[in-house]
C-alpha cells in the first residue's frame, strides 16, 4: 500500500520540485522566460499553390520549418540542435513550392560585413556563410556554395547569389557545383530575375556612384541603364518585362570636376639645414617655384616659371 501511494505521489513530487526550480531560475534570471520565447521570423510563400515556410530561433537554436494550406500543421524542415549563433536568412520558396531556399550564417543585422563567418564557440574553422537548399516536402538539407543573397529563377530550376561582391549560379537542386555567372567592376548586389527568366537585373557599386546592367543568359557582354555618375539604386522589373523603374540619387563627392580645368597649386620654396630645427623660407618671390639644390649643397637656384633663374645663397 505504501508503494503504491509513493507511485502516486511521485509525479506530483517531481511536478512541485520542477516549478520550484523554475521560479527560482526567474526570480534569479528574471529575463530568461523573455530569452526562451521562440522569436518567428522570415515569413513567406510560394508563387503558386498554398505553401509557407518560415524560420524560427528557440533559445538560439534556428530552424526552418513549413506548412501547407488548410489544416496549417507546422512541419520543422532542418534540424540544428545547436546554440552556434548561426543566423538564418534570405528564405523563400521557389515558385513552384517544391524547394526551399535559404542562406545559413552570418550576422546581417550587425554592423560588420555579412561575408565574415560568426563564430561565438572560437573554432578553428567556423562556419562560413553557405547558401543551402531543401526539398518542402523533406529532406536533406545542400549547401549549394560559399555566398549570400539568393534569388530563384522563374522556372524554378537555377539560382543566382552574390559571391565575392560577384554574381554566381547553380542548379536548384543541387546536382552540380556552382559556378560564376559574370564579373564587373563594383561591389554587386540587388539581384533580380526577369519575368522570363532570361535576364538578370543588378546594381554594381563603385564608391561614390553605383549603375544598373543587364545579364542576358547567352551572351558575352553586360547591357547598362542609363549609366551615369548617380548612384542609382533599387531597380524593378515592370510585370511584363520590358521597363524598369529605379532610384537615383546624387553621387558622393559634388558634380564631377573637370580634368582639364588649370588651376593654381601654391608651394613654397624651402630650406633646412641637416641639424636645424625648422625649415624657412629661402625668399619670399621664391614661392609657387621649383627648386635645385647645388652639389656642395650650398645653394639653391629656384626656377621662377617663365622669370631668369636665379641664384640664392642658404642663409645661416
Amino acid at each position: 500500500m505504501r508503494k503504491l501511494l509513493f507511485l502516486l505521489l511521485l509525479p506530483m513530487q517531481l511536478f512541485a520540485q520542477t516549478q520550484t526550480q523554475t521560479q527560482t531560475q526567474t526570480q534569479s534570471q528574471p529575463y530568461l522566460s523573455f530569452k526562451k520565447y521562440p522569436f518567428p521570423t522570415e515569413l513567406t510563400a510560394a508563387a503558386v499553390g498554398s505553401n509557407i515556410a518560415w524560420a524560427i530561433n528557440e533559445e538560439g537554436r534556428r530552424n526552418v520549418y513549413v506548412t501547407t494550406g488548410g489544416a496549417f500543421i507546422p512541419r520543422q524542415l532542418t534540424s540544428y540542435t545547436e546554440d552556434d549563433g548561426q543566423e538564418i536568412s534570405s528564405l523563400s520558396l521557389s515558385p513552384d513550392g517544391q524547394w526551399v531556399l535559404f542562406v545559413r550564417g552570418g550576422d546581417h543585422g550587425a554592423n560588420w560585413d555579412n561575408d565574415l563567418p560568426v563564430n561565438p564557440s572560437f573554432e578553428t574553422q567556423p562556419f562560413k556563410v553557405q547558401v543551402a537548399v531543401a526539398p518542402f516536402s523533406g529532406g536533406p538539407v545542400k549547401y549549394l556554395s560559399e555566398g549570400d543573397d539568393p534569388v530563384i529563377s522563374p522556372d524554378s530550376k537555377e539560382v543566382a547569389f552574390i559571391k565575392n561582391d560577384q554574381v554566381w549560379s547553380a542548379p536548384l537542386d543541387g546536382s552540380s557545383a556552382a559556378k560564376s555567372m559574370f564579373t564587373t567592376r563594383g561591389r554587386v548586389g540587388s539581384l533580380q530575375w526577369s519575368p522570363d527568366g532570361r535576364r538578370l537585373l543588378f546594381v554594381a557599386s563603385r564608391v561614390d556612384h553605383s549603375v544598373i546592367g543587364i545579364y542576358t543568359k547567352g551572351t558575352a557582354g553586360l547591357k547598362w541603364i542609363a549609366p551615369s555618375f548617380s548612384r542609382d539604386e533599387d531597380p524593378q522589373w515592370s510585370p511584363d518585362g520590358r521597363l524598369i523603374v529605379f532610384v537615383r540619387r546624387p553621387g558622393l563627392g559634388g558634380a564631377p570636376d573637370s580634368l582639364l580645368a588649370a588651376r593654381h597649386q601654391p608651394s613654397e620654396h624651402l630650406y633646412r639645414r641637416h641639424h636645424g630645427r625648422r625649415p624657412r623660407a629661402a625668399l619670399e618671390g621664391a614661392r609657387d617655384a621649383e627648386g635645385v639644390v647645388s652639389h656642395d649643397g650650398r645653394r639653391s637656384q629656384p626656377a621662377l616659371g617663365g622669370r631668369q633663374p636665379y641664384r640664392l645663397p642658404f642663409l645661416p
